[in-house]
């Protein structure tokens, strides 16, 4: 008999949710994620006497910026101080690290999405509109160096 507390090889990973943390302190669920991406650049060339295809090299690697999503709490300030350290220039400058966790329905840990040398290059705050009920969004941008997967 199988472990059961092993997750099935033809089981989908499944996002039902993910937890957001800055320098290992959780600041809370998002309602989006995305530009967990890495692209190479290549340069092509034609190699003298080879007419049947390119060569290619390849080049160096670069990262989308991460981009988070959620419904803006009063009570949360942990971005707005990391917001207003990097817009004082007299400031010493910090870069942090942001973990996503993937949960699965059973809110343990998919796996982990490590970002290192994070640091903010957007804020965007919420459309207000006193004409329409709905939900508060923020929407951050961070920049980084690289990030890590792990499976849990």
């Amino acid at each position: 008999m199988a472990d059961s507390s092993r997750r099935q090889l033809d089981d989908p990973n499944v996002n039902y949710g993910f937890i957001i943390r800055i320098d290992q302190f959780e600041v809370g669920r998002f309602q989006e994620a995305n530009g967990i991406e890495w692209s190479i650049a290549t340069e092509s060339f034609q190699e003298g006497g080879n007419n049947h295809f390119q060569v290619n090299l390849i080049g160096q690697g670069s990262f989308k910026p991460l981009v988070l999503k959620r419904g803006m709490l009063a009570t949360d300030t942990e971005f707005f101080a990391w917001l207003t350290e990097q817009m004082d220039p007299s400031a010493a400058y910090t870069r942090r690290q942001i973990t996503i966790d993937v949960l699965d329905a059973a809110g343990e840990t998919l796996y982990t999405y490590n970002f290192e040398g994070a640091f903010l290059t957007r804020y965007k705050g919420p459309a207000l509109n006193a004409s329409q009920s709905g939900i508060a969004f923020e929407e951050l941008e961070i920049c980084y160096d690289r990030f890590q997967f792990e499976a849990a």
